[in-house]
């Protein structure tokens, strides 16, 4: 699964990040979605990242800001964006610390058993298309979601 970089915990790989691109993007492609998409590991870094044909430019940066938000908190997405509601002066403060974060619906923590190794994140289609694609992305690289 996912490999040991002399830590106790599991890292992410490039080529496990780039299974759940490309079965997100099977997965998306069989329902007609245009979509970017973007996996970061545990810390928010990008692992990977990639813009459909036809997706809108700012897909890529919409999903990997979503992943980063799902990473930093270790839970789905749509969670936060129930969050933002309750304090959306807060949520609105975390862009000025220099990571592009979005409480949005639409990404989900990558598990290893009950260690989060990172994060997955789409864009471009409705709230509820980007996080079926993300689990789909996921799960199509062995992995689990919440």
């Amino acid at each position: 699964m996912a490999e040991t970089t002399g830590q106790s915990a599991p890292s992410l790989t490039m080529d496990q990040a780039l299974q759940m691109i490309q079965g997100a993007v099977a997965y998306a492609r069989e329902r007609g979605y245009r979509m970017g998409l973007a996996v970061v590991d545990a810390h928010g870094n990008l692992v990977a990242s990639v813009r459909m044909d036809g997706a809108r430019f700012l897909t890529p940066e919409t999903a990997r800001a979503k992943a980063y938000a799902s990473a930093a908190y270790g839970r789905p997405s749509r969670l936060l964006a129930e969050a933002y509601k309750e304090a959306p002066a807060f949520w609105g403060s975390l862009g000025s610390l220099g990571r592009p974060i979005v409480p949005s619906q639409g990404a989900l923590p990558i598990m290893v058993g009950d260690v989060q190794v990172g994060a997955m994140g789409a864009g471009g289609g409705t709230s509820q298309q980007d996080e079926d694609t993300a689990r789909a992305g996921i799960t199509a690289a062995g992995f689990t979601a919440p």
